[in-house]
């Protein structure tokens, strides 16, 4: 079946750990933040909560910022917070999720802030730490937070570039992801049309900047790295290709083995079968 997004251009969807609700991003207008309960079928009902992130604008970047962008939303490990990047205010807004009540509860510390201009975009748990990343669509940037999972809070500890220091040419960030062993953070460049790698310290997890993979393309949108984690693959939205790269999982640099044409990607995801 299908529900309305209660907003127009949603730009992230994602499922809690529970599988019993379904998060919707809206980037431009209507309600931030959408919560849609599920049925044990899978079908989506009536939203149960919505949250408009009603706040000053950032202006860092007028043309970008000059009102709320949600861009994506995430549950924590332990499902019990809700976590949404939005580009347009600088802030990583932070919700508790009330199972029973069907409800987004905006946390007493309700946001965690960024520099001005930095425009969150997307956001990802490390695998074994108590670390949260953010990467900044805007000013280039990775930010690590340290995340207290018992009261849901996040604390600023690194700001990292994704870029060379001499680069001078136009660029914003795309995606981000932490590979399942922990050691190693991948961000994407458009622009630079890179992955920037990082080493993760394994005590405190901030990053140690590693190299740039091109990413044989133009216009890294999205990528992902399979189930395995001896590969990863690349959407280059502009250049109508993916390509496949094998990572080295001692050094964390990437290979690329293949490429496959395909009409803008702006997406991957994997399924086991």
């Amino acid at each position: 079946n299908q529900q309305s997004a209660y907003g127009s251009a949603p730009a992230y969807v994602s499922i809690d750990h529970t599988k019993q609700f379904v998060f919707i991003a809206n980037y431009v207008d209507g309600q931030s933040v959408v919560m849609l309960p599920t049925t044990d079928d899978g079908r989506l009902e009536w939203a149960s909560d919505m949250h408009i992130h009603d706040l000053p604008a950032s202006l860092g970047v007028p043309a970008r910022q000059e009102k709320w962008h949600a861009h994506c939303i995430v549950p924590s490990p332990d499902n019990r917070f809700v976590f949404a990047c939005d580009l347009g205010v600088d802030k990583v807004f932070i919700y508790r999720l009330d199972n029973d009540a069907q409800h987004l509860i905006p946390h007493d510390t309700p946001y965690a802030d960024l520099p001005v201009g930095a425009g969150p975009r997307h956001l990802v748990f490390h695998p074994m730490l108590a670390v949260v990343y953010v990467i900044n669509e805007l000013n280039n940037t990775v930010s690590v937070f340290d995340y207290d999972s018992t009261t849901g809070t996040l604390n600023s500890q690194q700001m990292i570039s994704t870029l060379p220091a001499n680069y001078r040419d136009a660029n914003t960030t795309s995606d981000i992801h932490v590979s399942a062993d922990g050691q190693h953070l991948y961000a994407a460049n458009r622009g630079h049309d890179s992955l920037a790698i990082y080493n993760i310290d394994p005590q405190n997890g901030q990053l140690a900047f590693i190299t740039h993979q091109p990413t044989g393309g133009r216009t890294p949108r999205n990528f992902t790295l399979d189930p395995s984690d001896n590969f990863v693959l690349v959407t280059n939205q502009d250049s109508h290709n993916i390509v496949v790269f094998r990572r080295d999982t001692q050094s964390g640099t990437l290979t690329e083995i293949s490429r496959v044409d395909c009409p803008t990607p702006v997406c991957i995801k994997m399924m086991i079968l």
